[in-house]
């Protein structure tokens, strides 16, 4: 599936962490993604919702799945938290999958220059 990224400030409405929907091997490889590794491969992320006192102070960083999902990556209290609205286990499994691929290529890329 392809994803097309999405940074207007209403991308995050009716998202939440569905984290919990990945399996294992995934959540690792979530908790292990920082906000430079996104900025590298999709440049500046969405910094309109910092709110430091609820854990909230990283940029967040959402796609648009062909059937019109929102998924996205952010961070509350450090943790790294995939963001969506109802979406299944296969499609948040795919998303990951996908995003993966697309840092890995970005950031041999940043290395090799």
């Amino acid at each position: 599936m392809k994803y097309e990224l999405c940074l207007e400030t209403t991308s995050s409405m009716g998202t939440a962490n569905i984290s919990a929907l990945l399996d294992p091997i995934q959540q690792e490889w979530l908790r292990s993604i920082r906000p430079d590794h996104l900025e590298k491969a999709f440049g500046p992320g969405d910094s309109t919702f910092w709110e430091e006192e609820k854990g909230y102070v990283d940029p967040e960083w959402y796609w648009t799945s062909e059937s019109g999902d929102v998924l996205g990556i952010g961070w509350r209290w450090g943790g790294t938290r995939l963001r969506g609205g109802a979406v299944s286990r296969e499609q948040a499994s795919d998303f990951i999958e996908w995003l993966a691929l697309e840092l890995s290529l970005a950031l041999e890329l940043s290395a090799n220059s």
